[in-house]
């Protein structure tokens, strides 16, 4: 035997088996976010504590001893996209003062390497990650993390 269940009651039932609170919890939620960063879901079974990342900020990351992605190593396609991080440098002048890494082109390791295989249909997916590298001097170098390569 089957039990049919009309439709108008569908959703009714679906957002009833979806929530974790049980139908019979009269327990109240108390926010305390203002004052210590945390807040705690308090009844009388379970406490569940989260931790307010809102005002987080991420420590800067250092610009490790890298190996240097390189023209030869775009066109050969010996860079490899996952998630290695390599060096990538332009060539500046003397007198230039390199920009912040979060203030890069989007084109800078294309125009810095080139691209893969130096197919002009070809990019890298990269994310800036640190620099510019301080113990460089006569070049802009930074940190990327290569993680694709997308042709059209």
């Amino acid at each position: 035997m089957t039990t049919k269940i009309p439709y108008f009651l569908l959703p009714l039932i679906l957002i009833s088996a979806c929530t974790d609170k049980p139908a019979d919890d009269t327990s109240e939620y108390t926010d305390t976010s203002q004052d210590s960063g945390t807040d705690t879901d308090t009844d009388t079974t379970t406490t569940t504590t989260t931790t307010d990342t809102s005002s987080y900020t991420a420590p800067e990351p250092v610009c490790g001893e890298l190996e240097e992605a390189t023209t030869s190593m775009a066109i050969d396609g010996t860079i490899e996209t996952d998630s290695t991080s390599y060096l990538v440098c332009s060539d500046s002048t003397e007198n230039e003062t390199c920009p912040d890494y979060i203030d890069l082109p989007s084109s800078f390791v294309e125009d810095s390497i080139g691209n893969p295989w130096g197919s002009p249909y070809c990019w890298y997916g990269v994310l800036a990650a640190c620099g510019p590298e301080t113990s460089i001097t006569d070049r802009c170098c930074y940190e990327f993390i290569f993680q694709a390569i997308a042709c059209a």
